[in-house]
């Protein structure tokens, strides 16, 4: 259920208008400012206000976004809180507005996509990552629906919700941000979710970049928990007959899904790097 909105759907100097995505924890409003800019404001569903653990991570990821500045990466612009509806604390963030699609969108649209871009978003993705990683933050949910392209072809990481701030985060917090994705879930957060570091955000870019090659995850099964047997256990599939990669592509992401951490790219400044001359333009 969404949480009630302020009286004439006004926040301060923002002014809430329609509804741009409605995900299964906050939605998303467009909304404008005082001087005419256009914006997007989150805010929590009303059944999740009353949990201590939901209100420390949306908060969680407000501080990361706030924190985090590339521009691959989605910015927040303000965090603030408001009373309706009988909640005395309403928590929101206001984050730039992203015209464009999520790479889940773009994908079941369009099926496999040219490796060239393929390649290119994949960079995009990684120098994003490289720039968290070098400040203590893993994304923890690296997937399709987190990554948006704008219609100017810019990349967008977001959601960092249920990510890690690496030595200033409890034991006890890291366990409760150890959900993801099945689909893109590294084989060490399945073992030992709290031993997960930076590495395991570069299984799960290996799992986007081979679903946008294919227009599917490398590993899916019919259950969840198959899924998960599955990235501990099988091979990562050959790739289509059909498909035409630039030399080295391939490779790469043999390297991204790699099992073992120790085998994998031990850095996203790495990966950027492999994929310098494949995507040059990113």
């Amino acid at each position: 259920m969404r949480a009630p909105l302020p009286q004439r759907n006004k926040l301060g100097k923002y002014v809430l208008g329609e509804i741009i995505a409605d995900g299964g924890t906050a939605t998303v409003y467009r909304a404008t400012d005082d001087e005419g800019h256009t914006l997007a404001i989150k805010i929590p569903h009303a059944d999740l206000l009353n949990s201590k653990e939901f209100v420390a991570t949306f908060h969680h990821e407000a501080s990361i976004g706030e924190t985090l500045r590339h521009p691959s990466i989605v910015a927040v612009l303000e965090v603030g809180q408001y009373q309706a509806g009988g909640y005395k604390k309403i928590p929101y963030f206001v984050m730039e507005y992203l015209d464009g699609q999520d790479l889940r969108s773009i994908i079941r649209s369009r099926g496999r996509l040219p490796a060239q871009e393929a390649a290119r978003i994949t960079r995009s993705i990684a120098d994003a990552l490289d720039w968290a990683h070098h400040r203590g933050v893993t994304h923890r949910d690296i997937s399709p629906r987190n990554i948006f392209v704008t219609r100017q072809k810019r990349v967008k990481v977001m959601d960092f919700g249920i990510s890690t701030v690496q030595s200033r985060i409890t034991h006890k917090r890291t366990k409760a941000l150890s959900l993801g994705t099945p689909e893109y879930l590294a084989p060490e957060r399945i073992n030992d979710p709290a031993s997960a570091d930076s590495r395991s955000d570069l299984y799960s870019l290996g799992c986007v970049l081979f679903e946008m090659l294919h227009g599917h995850p490398p590993f899916v099964g019919p259950t969840a928990i198959e899924t998960l047997k599955m990235h501990r256990k099988t091979s990562v599939p050959d790739p289509h007959p059909s498909l035409s990669l630039p030399p080295g592509l391939w490779p790469i992401l043999l390297k991204l899904l790699e099992k073992n951490p120790e085998k994998r790219f031990q850095s996203a400044g790495a990966v950027t790097s492999a994929l310098a001359d494949i995507a040059p333009d990113s």
